[in-house]
């Protein structure tokens, strides 16, 4: 239950640091997000000595545990290829540290939940969270709110943290399971999810992503097609609840919407402002192009972490990133990074699926589906966007969905 009280105050560290906009000054200056985390690092040590025992059984452990390798590996390479001004080691481990602070959360969560209550309290969390950022969206866009360091960007777009089209991907990610409560559940958790769902959708309308929607166009393609094969409702229910249950509320959020919202989602989605592809996918294509270029490079082991913006300047005189998370992986750590990515979600994919069909607790087919289908339009999502904080999240639910399943299926 230790694992649980941090994992709330993790919620609401981030929330104060990320939504808000507060800072709470602390000792030595570690931010308050971080120490979070090193109360949960202090939980997951209670439970090691309690049990005797690091890791709870998982076939993800290991291709996270090379990943790092193949991380920390990447700095004596950006080192040796020394095509970037150097930066200290010390800054180079700050840099590592930060790419492994979610996969951490990840380990934490998965190896400290002890029982399905556990886990179900940590999803309540997670939930919770995501209502209200979807409020805070709606409100901060709306006027109703003036939140310190919500993401108000060009042009009437704004995101509940993080950036429009990150945070487009993180709502894609857990639309599906509000999808599920809508469905399956009653009373007043159906009405809940319905409500949540429709905020759900007008916020990722505020957020303007062409991404977040195509990928939430898939989420449901995904979904509709993974409940029917299990024959948990029929496949007609479900097209009708997607195909005019979601349009419905999807076109009374967008005529609920702010003008100026209203007007820069028609321009976004318009194809014949330009002819330029390059213009319509916002200067993606140039920088999707160039990342190849890098990643020919060095195509093995990759150029080393938090290299790319440096080369993109250096050889093409230009700023940004991948804008896409495969080819970062590919330009920072080459294919043999790339592979373990890949090797990553597939994991997740299959140990969700393969958690569904030897599961006889309905409860948990119907999570760990939803989830599928979730990190389905995620995975697109990444297609199309460079996803940081909404990481943290992402590698908590999965932590919650795998260690239900194992709990839920191995006992």
């Amino acid at each position: 239950m230790i694992t649980v009280i941090f994992f709330y105050f993790f919620l609401l560290v981030f929330w104060l640091e990320n939504v808000l906009g507060v800072h709470i000054s602390t000792i030595k200056g570690i931010s308050l997000l971080n120490i979070a985390l090193y109360l949960m690092l202090i939980a997951w040590a209670i439970n090691i000595v309690r049990k005797k025992k690091i890791f709870n059984p998982n076939k993800l452990n290991k291709y996270l545990i090379i990943l790092f390798c193949v991380v920390a590996a990447s700095i004596p390479v950006k080192y040796l290829l020394n095509e970037v001004p150097h930066e200290s080691l010390f800054q180079e481990l700050i840099y590592l540290k930060g790419w492994l602070n979610p996969v951490l959360l990840f380990f934490i969560l998965y190896n400290t939940l002890d029982n399905e209550r556990h886990c179900r309290l940590a999803l309540g969390g997670l939930l919770v969270f995501f209502t209200i950022t979807v409020l805070s969206t709606i409100g901060e866009s709306t006027g109703i709110l003036h939140i310190g360091k919500l993401k108000i960007v060009q042009e009437s777009r704004s995101a509940g943290f993080a950036e429009p089209n990150q945070y487009a991907a993180y709502l894609v990610l857990f639309l599906p399971l509000l999808f599920s409560g809508a469905l399956f559940s009653t009373g007043i958790r159906k009405l809940l999810s319905i409500m949540l769902i429709f905020l759900a959708i007008i916020s990722l309308i505020i957020t303007g992503s062409r991404g977040g929607i195509i990928s939430l166009v898939f989420a449901c393609v995904v979904y509709c097609y993974v409940f029917a094969s299990k024959k948990l409702i029929k496949l007609r229910t479900i097209l009708i609840v997607i195909l005019i249950g979601l349009p419905l509320l999807g076109g009374t959020g967008f005529l609920l919407s702010p003008q100026n919202v209203r007007e820069k989602f028609l321009e976004r989605f318009n194809p014949t402002h330009t002819s330029n592809a390059d213009e319509l996918t916002s200067g993606r294509i140039t920088l999707w192009t160039n990342s190849l270029k890098l990643f020919f490079k060095s195509p093995v082991f990759g150029h080393g972490q938090n290299t790319i913006h440096a080369l993109m300047k250096k050889y093409f005189s230009t700023a940004g990133n991948s804008h896409n998370d495969y080819l970062l992986y590919m330009v920072h750590f080459g294919i043999v990074g790339l592979i373990i990515f890949l090797l990553i979600l597939w994991t997740l994919f299959r140990q969700t699926w393969l958690f569904s069909e030897h599961s006889v607790d309905n409860y948990f087919v119907i999570l760990s589906l939803s989830y599928f289908s979730g990190l389905a339009g995620f995975s697109l999502a990444m297609f199309g966007v460079n996803i940081i904080q909404p990481l943290y999240f992402l590698w908590a639910y999965s932590a919650i969905i795998l260690r239900s399943g194992n709990i839920n299926v191995t006992g």
